[in-house]
């Protein structure tokens, strides 16, 4: 049995998943091959830090959730999460509000598709275009998380 000197070294690879990075680098990874893909002329920065932090936030709340639960295998599995969950939850709020924000301020226009009178001119219409073009997504993770449990 290793002794706490030798179980307390993490070997540098390790760090990116028990920091949870590793999700996220793989989605924006899985976002650049596809906007090359498909030829995607413009992609704004923002979206890849936007697509990158709110992976992050669901990898770290999924963690730390399951590290909540009371089966000693799980726990032991995300003891790192549990030990630092104070400040995890505080990173949490930050980089959700930065990619609330970032989103508001820094995707450009066109994500909102084609709205078929140009741009939304006031906040009842931008409420109906993102409820319109956002609904499909949430309907589908809703439908995720009732198969899940």
């Amino acid at each position: 049995m290793p002794s706490a000197v030798e179980k307390s070294r993490t070997p540098w690879w390790q760090w990116p998943n028990l920091l949870s990075l590793d999700a996220p680098l793989v989605a924006v990874a899985w976002l650049w091959m596809f906007s090359r893909l498909y030829y995607v002329r413009y992609q704004d920065p923002a979206v890849y830090w936007i697509l990158g932090g709110m992976v992050w936030v669901i990898y770290v709340v999924d963690r730390l959730r399951d590290a909540y639960v009371e089966n000693p295998e799980v726990r032991e599995r995300h003891d790192f999460h549990w030990r630092h969950r104070k400040i995890l939850i505080a990173l949490v709020v930050v980089v959700l509000l930065a990619c609330l924000a970032g989103f508001i301020l820094g995707v450009p226009f066109a994500m909102l598709w084609d709205w078929p009178g140009g741009l939304p001119r006031d906040l009842s219409q931008w409420a109906v275009a993102l409820f319109t073009h956002g609904i499909f997504v949430v309907f589908m993770t809703l439908c995720f998380f009732v198969i899940g449990h």
